[in-house]
């Protein structure tokens, strides 16, 4: 019978050579729903997707600049799960999956 401690709570040991350590995410990710949402709806506007009243008013130069401003604000803190892998046998360290969801666990 295998009897080891279990690691702390940023980590994880999904088979006996690997530690994975993980932060962000979960409850964090909601955090970042309403940034995601004003982010492609100011990205809409600037594709002239979602009209505006005052198209008019505004110079040719913001619209672009309205399209990246959107761009810039939707992934803030949705999309923020950082983990590393390490390898024991190996020695390697390697860049986990990063995002909220995990796709595949390749062992």
């Amino acid at each position: 019978m295998d009897v080891r401690p279990t690691p702390p709570l940023p980590f994880k040991q999904p088979s006996p050579d690997r530690v994975e350590i993980r932060e962000g995410g979960g409850c964090l990710s909601i955090f970042g729903v309403p940034f995601l949402e004003a982010g492609v709806f100011t990205a809409l506007i600037g594709a002239w997707i979602i009209p505006i009243s005052n198209t008019d008013e505004v110079p040719a130069w913001a619209w672009p600049l309205i399209f990246l401003m959107g761009l810039a604000i939707t992934p803030v803190k949705v999309f923020g799960r950082n983990s590393l892998v390490v390898f024991a046998n190996s020695r390697e360290v390697l860049p986990g999956s990063n995002g909220c969801w995990r796709l595949k666990d390749n062992n």
